[in-house]
């Protein structure tokens, strides 16, 4: 975290964007499924990019208040890396492409060849919440967190409330209504998902798990 760049630093800066990183982090705020926020303040997708991506309803907006949030940073440019490998790469780098020009931000897209993650390694001004990359560029822009706070009723997860859970992953938390009633709601699980185990109350679940089948259908 002692690498991630404040609001003021980021004025004048060029950014390098993982693309898909950012713009499917968004998509699920904007369709009302689980994300997570990590002890580095990044906002994670629970489901996770397996090789195939398909663009949807909420992708053009997505992008645009990706950019509207680089353009009330000030920074110069901005390119997007977009992994070529990937299903639907040549779509989405003509999409950001054509939303770009109607921003203040200089945008470029590309399709790279390259693992995008590895290509951001030892660079400055990176935006992503990939931690392998965090751990491995010079300097960050959070601003996944940025653009996920403007959206209303965003669904957040709080990853901490793991580490007061037992070895089995039982039950912990256990929190009470004002009545003296149990909260439902704060009556916490540990869950296995595509990025580590989460914890997360058993409604909660129930919608990750509904959010997850919903995009294995569209094969995202």
């Amino acid at each position: 975290k002692s690498k991630m760049l404040g609001r003021d630093d980021c004025r004048g800066a060029d950014v390098l964007v993982d693309g898909f990183n950012l713009i499917t982090t968004i998509e699920v705020a904007l369709c009302g499924s689980p994300l997570v926020v990590g002890q580095d303040s990044t906002i994670r997708d629970l489901a996770g990019l397996r090789g195939t991506y398909h663009p949807i309803d909420k992708t053009p907006l997505a992008i645009d208040m990706a950019l509207d949030s680089l353009d009330e940073l000030g920074v110069s440019s901005a390119r997007f890396l977009i992994d070529k490998p990937v299903s639907n790469s040549g779509r989405l780098k003509a999409l950001v492409a054509q939303l770009g020009e109607h921003h203040a931000t200089r945008v470029m897209a590309s399709n790279e060849d390259i693992d995008v993650d590895k290509a951001l390694y030892g660079c400055e001004f990176v935006i992503t919440s990939d931690s392998v990359v965090l751990d491995k560029c010079n300097s960050w822009i959070n601003l996944a967190a940025i653009v996920v706070d403007r959206v209303p009723g965003a669904w957040k997860l709080d990853i901490f409330g793991i580490q007061d859970s037992d070895s089995s992953g039982v039950e912990i938390q256990q929190k009470y209504a004002p009545d003296g009633t149990p909260d439902e709601l704060s009556k916490r699980h540990i869950y296995d998902t595509a990025i580590g185990k989460v914890c997360m109350s058993e409604q909660e679940h129930r919608m990750y798990m509904e959010a997850l089948e919903e995009r294995e259908m569209l094969g995202g």
